[in-house]
């Protein structure tokens, strides 16, 4: 796998149903605001400094409905998938709450998939080149 071994370690904790992923915090004083579980933010981050983000995002998903972003997942190419790591990333900062619900709805852990689907893939095609 190489590349993106780091990011796949996050399977794991997406797979695990009992996380806690964060949760809005009410104070009297200001607006709600959501504060997340340490390894969700150390995985956006993750994703943020890696090559899975896209400054043009939005020119390849089609508007901003989630569920017609997240209906393409399984069929998605490398391509996709960046735009989708980028929307979910940057999105977060026009709704709050949206990496919680992302993990909770076990887009994050899909995304994941098919992204080492595809690595396993290319691994696969590279070593048949070399035989």
């Amino acid at each position: 796998m190489g590349h993106y071994d780091q990011i796949l370690e996050y399977i794991s904790y997406f797979e695990t149903e009992s996380n806690e992923y964060g949760k809005e915090v009410f104070t009297s004083n200001t607006m709600a605001y959501w504060v997340y579980e340490n390894k969700l933010e150390s995985f956006m981050r993750c994703i943020s400094e890696s090559d899975l983000m896209r400054v043009d995002y939005l020119s390849y998903i089609d508007g901003h409905n989630i569920v017609h972003i997240t209906e393409r997942i399984e069929n998605a190419d490398i391509e996709l998938l960046k735009a989708m790591f980028t929307y979910f990333n940057r999105q977060e900062r026009f709704q709050e709450g949206l990496w919680a619900m992302a993990a909770e709805r076990g887009i994050f852990l899909r995304l994941l998939k098919r992204l080492k689907e595809i690595v396993n893939q290319r691994s696969n095609e590279e070593i048949e080149c070399q035989v």
